[in-house]
């Protein structure tokens, strides 16, 4: 089986002279889950943007490396699922055809049709993805975080807007990614609702 890990050293973000993350450490392997925690504007986002090697540190060091080898960002990128800020789509694209194409990007096995049935989504494959109300779209971005079945998997508050069936399937799919081995980041205004994931909590 093959080992994650991933390591902070005194990470820090700034931007136009302001910290938007500052100095953190931390160190996670395969299996673990670790939840950010802290109000808005505290860097949650920020941080989950770092790990999807999305924006680079400016201060620190951030390494992700499998069985001892440190990655590349376009390395890593293949094995992250990420779901971080508002969700974004191609122009023209469907709920079917995002994630078909996730998929064939990521070189797996195409679960598509799986994927929208358990987030509600099977009356709404072939619809643009721009006429989706916010739910919907909520619901399919974390469909693409999860299809291809991701080492690191990164989310950004999921639990927002979601009913209560969307919620009890997210959380089955979080504990069997983390059983089956997959790391886990997750930022949060309501971590009691991650409790069965046994996480670690990092505040911000």
């Amino acid at each position: 089986m093959t080992m994650l890990e991933l390591s902070l050293n005194e990470v820090s973000v700034c931007a136009r002279s302001k910290i938007l993350v500052e100095n953190v450490t931390r160190r996670m392997v395969s299996g673990d889950c670790l939840l950010l925690c802290g109000s808005n504007g505290s860097g949650k986002t920020t941080l989950l943007r770092l790990l999807a090697f999305h924006i680079v540190a400016t201060g620190g060091e951030y390494v992700l490396s499998r069985d001892g080898y440190s990655l590349l960002p376009h390395e890593a990128k293949g094995l992250i699922g990420a779901q971080v800020g508002e969700p974004v789509f191609l122009p023209g694209a469907t709920p079917l055809s995002t994630l078909s194409m996730q998929a064939a990007m990521f070189s797996v096995p195409d679960d598509s049709g799986r994927m929208l049935s358990a987030f509600g989504l099977s009356t709404l494959a072939e619809q643009p993805c721009s006429s989706l109300s916010k739910g919907e779209q909520k619901r399919l971005a974390l469909a693409r975080a999860l299809c291809t079945g991701p080492e690191l998997l990164l989310l950004d508050e999921p639990e927002g807007g979601l009913d209560e069936c969307s919620s009890d399937v997210l959380a089955g799919m979080l504990a069997g990614s983390i059983e089956g081995g997959a790391m886990c980041v997750i930022a949060t205004h309501d971590p009691a609702r991650y409790a069965f994931l046994q996480p670690e909590t990092l505040d911000m």
